[in-house]
């Protein structure tokens, strides 16, 4: 609790201090309210904290290319296999420099698998992670994230008809400092 009380004096006291804030009591006090995503250095420098945040994607967001490959409408956004198909591609958004550390696909399978990749303007594609369906991979390779270089995507196994891919997620971290 002290160290709480003490980050929250040292944000008081940069608005105290700092003329270009003075006054400014409602950044002032939406700090105050997010104090945890703040940290304030031996300097007296505000910086954002390094945290950990989540990326979803529902799986009606995963592509086929066989128009009648698929159902996504009876699985409350899941993506329902009609027939024995070829690998599901999904892209991802993450913010530039965010480090990947987990990552997955969810579904009513787990003898299938699934690859996270990123690919160059020139097409050439390397894996980050790679497991069974239901299982997260922490393992990633070239896991901070550069989209000045590369696009990032999901790619799944082959899937079998009655197949339902549910969502995917992504932890990552930010760092900040």
């Amino acid at each position: 609790m002290a160290n709480e009380e003490t980050e929250t004096m040292k944000i008081k006291d940069l608005f105290e201090t700092t003329p270009l804030l003075a006054g400014r009591t409602q950044i002032e006090s939406s700090f105050a309210a997010n104090k945890d995503d703040f940290l304030v250095d031996a300097n007296n420098i505000l910086n954002l904290k390094n945290k950990t945040s989540y990326a979803s994607i529902a799986g009606c967001q995963f592509q086929i290319y066989d128009n009648g490959a698929y159902n996504n409408e009876d699985t409350a956004g899941g993506l329902q296999i009609n027939t024995d198909i070829s690998p599901c591609y999904a892209t991802i958004q993450l913010p530039h420099g965010a480090i990947i550390t987990s990552a997955v696909i969810y579904g009513n399978i787990s003898d299938e698998t699934w690859i996270l990749k990123r690919i160059t303007s020139d097409g050439t594609s390397s894996t980050l992670a790679t497991a069974n369906f239901n299982t997260a991979d922490t393992s990633i390779n070239n896991a901070t994230i550069d989209n000045s270089t590369y696009a990032y995507f999901f790619q799944t196994s082959s899937l079998d008809s009655t197949d339902v891919i549910y969502n995917a997620m992504i932890t990552y971290t930010t760092d900040y400092i």
